[in-house]
């Protein structure tokens, strides 16, 4: 019987029937390494878990609601947009076309500065887990993720780190971390797998109405940081986020 990482997931959330979790849990009874992983799931479910209880009686502010509302509302202006400029000029589809990396790097800064500004501001609960549970945020973002992520550390640009948190894109699920310098100002990076664009990008400045952020591309996934900074400050952290992910 071949068990793949998804099945353990969906065997750890109690979403497979009884046949087929029967099935995974002999297979992890006869396979102790996958066991473990198992175990490792278990226990960051435990964590997210015993934090989300404390917080479900909390309401969630409106600007939150309204910054996420407005994040879904993007793509499909996006889409109408596109439409027209289809009916009226065969010539503007095609410009379209051969442009890929615009629309990746403008969808990249939307999707970071809604997440500064859905997150940033709580002052309950910014992040899912901690900071002192770095090493088990990575693993765990890393699996729903499927890519590999990092926690780069960016004392020497002047940011703590805070924690972070699985944030949901438009079709797959991305990696959100925190940091704070000491004025109390918190910096957000997203790690994206679904804006991969037709290549690597350099790293680009958008200024947002209460942010601004640095985004690029890799050729594999998207990444972003955004606050309440410079340009100058943002592509120092970029950068630093950048190297910590090539590690």
């Amino acid at each position: 019987m071949q068990v793949t990482v998804e099945d353990i997931h969906a065997y750890i959330d109690g979403e497979l029937s009884d046949h087929a979790a029967a099935l995974v849990r002999a297979y992890l009874h006869e396979h102790p390494d996958a066991a473990e992983v198992a175990a490792d799931y278990e226990a960051i479910n435990a964590a997210i878990l015993s934090r989300s209880a404390r917080a479900d009686a909390l309401p969630v502010p409106e600007e939150h609601i309204k910054a996420v509302r407005g994040r879904r509302r993007a793509p499909l202006l996006a889409a109408s947009v596109a439409l027209i400029a289809a009916g009226a000029s065969a010539g503007w589809v095609a410009h379209g076309m051969f442009s890929p990396q615009t629309n990746v790097l403008d969808n990249l800064a939307r999707e970071t500065g809604a997440n500064w500004v859905t997150y940033a501001p709580d002052a309950r609960r910014p992040v899912e887990l901690a900071a002192a549970d770095a090493a088990q945020l990575a693993d765990w973002l890393t699996n729903r993720t499927g890519r590999s992520v990092a926690v780069p550390m960016l004392d020497d640009q002047g940011f703590t780190f805070l924690g972070g948190r699985l944030v949901a894109g438009e079709t797959r699920p991305a990696a959100m971390l925190m940091y704070q310098d000491t004025t109390g100002r918190r910096l957000v990076v997203l790690m994206s797998p679904e804006f991969t664009g037709d290549g690597p990008t350099g790293m680009h400045f958008r200024r947002q109405t209460e942010s601004a952020s640095v985004i690029w591309a890799n050729g594999k996934e998207g990444f972003g940081v955004a606050g309440p900074f410079s340009e100058e400050e943002l592509r120092r952290a970029a950068v630093a986020v950048r190297d910590g992910f090539a590690l």
